[in-house]
């Protein structure tokens, strides 16, 4: 049996190379070996004590985020978001209303659906397409159903290019997938939002703010809820029109636009313009 170098493996769950490092090492010993019949018949209960301490010892944390995006481990940064989840660190919800606000896959989908689809993307990558099916059916389908809605639209789009990718069909151009440092920039884009106090995000250099949820360098401006880039000239106050849905802007409308993100938009308005207000005078 033929087990690939460990660079050249994309872990299907955490901790699968270290199985397949183990299972290696145990297939290179001879059957006939004392060791192995002491690994067999002595040793079960004290690995599986030190594999539990050393899980405990390795385990990331938020601090961990950045290097595991940087290096393209997706399953654990799932893991550590999930974790900074339910610690409470995210400010709002993104699906708002939810009864489990402290379940990433409910209100948090889009986190879940950009880093497990491009698990998903690299593991079909490699060939391995068995592996890839039952990714895709452990860790997608059966937490969005073929027929589900995560309650917004623009991971409801992201998960019919997942679908299409399953199905072997040809990708769309503009396909999320195919760039990873998109995906890497979009979780960086929805910490800025949703976690606001979390201060380890990667801002790229001649990047300033534009608006509450905006960027802009040069002369693009880019939304941080749908990572698009807008037109030249694109001024705050057509960021907030297409951020806030509002056709009287006769802006493309944001599909990733929640309630969270209308909410404090409307609340900064309200605010310049009881500014205004007041410095006009009676």
């Amino acid at each position: 049996m033929m087990i690939l170098p460990v660079e050249r493996r994309i872990e299907a769950y955490d901790g699968e190379n270290d199985d397949l490092d183990n299972f290696e090492a145990l297939l290179s010993v001879p059957e006939d070996s004392p060791f192995l019949q002491r690994v067999i018949e002595v040793e079960p209960i004290a690995a599986a004590t030190q594999v539990l301490v050393e899980q405990n010892e390795n385990q990331l944390g938020p601090n961990d985020l950045q290097a595991c995006l940087r290096q393209g481990e997706w399953n654990r940064v799932l893991d550590i978001l999930t974790q900074m989840v339910l610690d409470g660190k995210a400010a709002a919800t993104a699906v708002g209303n939810d009864p489990h606000p402290l379940d990433i896959r409910r209100t948090h989908p889009e986190l879940v659906v950009l880093l497990r689809g491009q698990a998903l993307f690299d593991l079909r990558g490699m060939g391995n397409a068995i592996r890839a099916d039952a990714y895709y059916r452990d860790n997608i389908r059966a937490i969005y159903p073929d027929d589900s809605s995560t309650g917004i639209e623009f991971v409801d789009k992201l998960l019919a290019e997942i679908k299409v990718m399953v199905r072997g069909e040809q990708l769309p151009r503009k396909c999320r997938f195919n760039d990873k440092d998109k995906t890497r920039q979009s979780v960086n884009d929805y910490l800025k939002i949703y976690f606001p106090t979390f201060r380890d995000v990667e801002i790229k250099d001649g990047v300033v703010p534009i608006g509450l949820f905006g960027e802009k360098k040069g002369k693009e401006v880019r939304c941080l809820a749908c990572h698009d880039f807008k037109k030249k000239k694109y001024s705050e106050r057509k960021l907030y029109y297409h951020q806030l849905q509002d056709p009287a802007g006769r802006q493309a409308l944001c599909p990733a636009s929640t309630e969270y993100i209308r909410k404090k938009i409307h609340d900064v308005l309200a605010k310049k313009e009881a500014a205004e207000d007041g410095a006009q005078g009676p």
